[in-house]
């Protein structure tokens, strides 16, 4: 065999052990494939890039191997080998970075057509954590998401999962001009320990301050003990408020 077409061998020998290996699932793989094709092309072409050294390096030594046998087992052995380091890569890649992305991605402005599922989401949490929902005060922001939030200096957005169900929400309401409130930030209970908490409030924040705030409130409730140990790790800061919601017993701001 040729050098050229041993690289072409140990090269996608590599690269099937390293996609098993990593764990990339089709499914993984499509929503990977919505963070669009200038990433999948930048990081994808290092991948390969790499890989394909890998397979002219063993060609080089594959083709110095005199002994039949050392070279059977060389052919099998060292794109295992190799293959190991392009594991772990391959694996923070997708898992850190790709996939990530592509959730990102999942989360989408909200309109009124979604105000039933969103209300439906909300209360289920609310009632989970023994909070009662109340359309009529606090929660009537959810009767019209584009007039209290998005055609009023604010924004309300939505995280689908793979089904294009909505099972998260996060709101920024606008308070005064430099200032809004983070609301209704809310997780279906499938989706919690997942990293999505910490999507949502980035999200959030980078929405406040693309609409110009430089200061961020938001009031939650005790049992809420997830969600204010995330906003405690993000830089929320304690303070008192003289009239909160009904439900809330518990206030926080951030400068941003």
């Amino acid at each position: 065999m040729q050098i050229f077409e041993i690289t072409i061998v140990s090269t996608v020998v590599v690269l099937l052990l390293v996609i098993f290996w990593s764990g990339i699932s089709y499914p993984g793989f499509l929503r990977a494939a919505k963070m669009g094709t200038g990433g999948l092309v930048l990081v994808w072409g290092m991948v390969f890039l790499f890989i394909a050294s890998v397979g002219i390096a063993f060609s080089y030594v594959y083709t110095g191997i005199q002994d039949d046998q050392l070279r059977r087992m060389t052919l099998l052995g060292i794109p295992m080998v190799m293959g190991i380091p392009f594991r772990f890569l391959i694996g923070f890649i997708t898992k850190k970075w790709i996939l990530k992305e592509a959730t990102r991605r999942m989360i989408r402005p909200a309109s009124n057509a979604d105000v039933e599922a969103v209300t439906r989401l909300i209360y289920t949490v609310l009632e989970e954590y023994g909070l009662q929902p109340d359309p009529d005060d606090t929660d009537a922001d959810l009767k019209d998401l584009e007039s209290n939030y998005t055609n009023n200096g604010g924004s309300f957005d939505v995280l689908l999962n793979s089904r294009g169900q909505i099972v998260g929400t996060v709101g920024i309401l606008k308070l005064k001009d430099q200032e809004c409130e983070l609301r209704k930030m809310y997780l279906d209970s499938a989706e919690r320990g997942k990293g999505n908490g910490k999507l949502l409030l980035e999200y959030a924040l980078n929405r406040a301050k693309e609409l110009g705030y430089n200061r961020v409130v938001l009031e939650t409730a005790t049992v809420l003990n997830e969600a204010i140990t995330l906003y405690r790790k993000y830089g929320f800061k304690k303070f008192e408020l003289k009239n909160p919601s009904s439900r809330c017993d518990q206030m926080y701001y951030k400068e941003i």
